[in-house]
């Protein structure tokens, strides 16, 4: 996982700038060239996080930043942007971070956005009203100019959703959950309802579809996969009529993307089917699995759509959004199951993890209890897939290895 210091490292090593990345040697003495710059770099090109880098001359060589007198923080900079007029009082979102690289450096991150293109509807200085500047390479567009067309036309695209695949679109058009209603219904379900179809209120072409996976399992029952969802012992009691079900992310009559989902309770209930990681056995060679997702990954999205859709139970009664993570439905959770489920930033950080925790296998094995399916009381009930004991012992192990991963994070920040 590449974290900042070492991304603008790699960045000052090429010993050239870029068309999201410049270099500069000292802080500005003039603040329209900083506009100008922070506008540049908002507007890039290349669709990515753009960098200004304060302490580093145009030879790639870190003077560092030490006794500038110009120098602004985070909050200066924030403030000096919130006095401009921006067109539809849209700013670009920017953090200030000081790094050490032989000397103390820092960096104006400008955070990527699809509210572009960023202009001004006034003059600043020599800022022009109504000029769109961005980046070509590693030149930015003169203050006395406008970009040429086709850029123009590209940041146009980008934040109407028109630069992208259909899949990349669908995903978008997640974040926008309170546009998505059910097809010839008013949005209640009934208890008898298996099936469903929604669509997006200004993309109809775009839809969700869920239905019943009875190819896998048999009528869409559980029973046989309980450790894959051991997460459900967070449950005050098992939640009545649940059901896997598959969902299908659909663009006309094709379909983008599929995934699992676990309905309950007349659809009040709806979370995704979390992935599973085997990490290793025990001393009695039982498994120790967890289930994760990847907060960069479509299932997230799909689990935040579940969380905030148009007929969920009334945790968004303010109808905002609520990161999935962040939600707790009261009426069956004791607790979020994010407690036992590990929720990393991307692929990465997940495989960076597994690492640490598999090189640590003993010690982990030495703080959680040793459970052995021959010697449970439940072994001629259930089988060990639905073993209680080792649903509880995974819950246990899940809750550990969230705390290792706090503290993992922290020690590799």
């Amino acid at each position: 996982m590449e974290n900042l210091k070492d991304k603008i490292r790699n960045l000052i090593e090429l010993k050239t700038e870029g068309d999201y990345w410049d270099f500069k040697q000292e802080w500005y003495k003039n603040k329209g060239d900083l506009l100008h710059d922070i506008i540049c770099m908002a507007n890039n090109l290349a669709n990515q996080d753009a960098y200004i880098i304060i302490g580093v001359n145009d030879s790639a060589e870190i003077c560092g930043i030490e006794k500038n007198e110009n120098r602004m923080n985070q909050q200066n900079v924030i403030d000096f942007l919130h006095t401009k007029k921006f067109a539809h009082g849209c700013r670009p979102n920017v953090y200030v971070q000081t790094i050490e690289l032989e000397k103390e450096i820092d960096v104006i991150i400008i955070k990527n956005s699809k509210n572009v293109p960023y202009y001004l509807i006034d003059n600043y200085n020599d800022i022009f009203k109504y000029h769109i500047y961005t980046r070509v390479v590693d030149t930015n567009t003169p203050k006395t100019s406008s970009a040429d067309f086709d850029k123009i036309e590209y940041l146009w695209k980008k934040r109407l959703g028109l630069d992208l695949s259909p899949l990349e679109k669908a995903v978008y058009l997640l974040k926008d959950t309170k546009s998505w209603y059910p097809v010839g219904t008013d949005g209640i379900h009934s208890s008898n309802d298996f099936s469903g179809e929604y669509y997006h209120k200004l993309f109809p072409e775009f839809t969700i579809q869920y239905k019943l996976c009875e190819e896998r399992f048999d009528q869409g029952n559980i029973d046989k996969i309980e450790h894959e969802i051991y997460w459900m012992n967070e449950l005050p009691g098992k939640i009545h009529n649940s059901y896997i079900y598959t969902i299908n992310l659909k663009y006309l009559s094709t379909v983008l993307y599929s995934t699992l989902a676990i309905f309950a309770d007349s659809f009040r209930f709806k979370r995704t089917m979390w992935k599973n990681q085997i990490l290793f056995q025990n001393t009695n060679n039982e498994y120790i699995c967890y289930c994760y997702v990847e907060k960069d990954s479509i299932e997230y999205m799909i689990d935040n759509w579940l969380c905030n859709s148009y007929d969920t139970i009334k945790q968004i009664e303010e109808n905002s959004f609520k990161e999935s993570t962040d939600i707790c439905q009261s009426e069956y959770m004791l607790s979020n199951p994010y407690n036992v489920i590990l929720c990393f930033k991307n692929k990465e950080e997940r495989k960076q993890f597994n690492t640490y925790v598999k090189s640590n296998e003993r010690r982990f094995l030495e703080k959680v209890s040793n459970y052995n399916y021959e010697e449970s009381v439940y072994k001629n009930k259930h089988s060990k897939c639905s073993d209680p004991n080792y649903i509880e012992y995974l819950c246990e192990c899940g809750k550990l290895l969230n705390k290792w991963l706090i503290k993992w994070r922290n020690h590799n920040i």
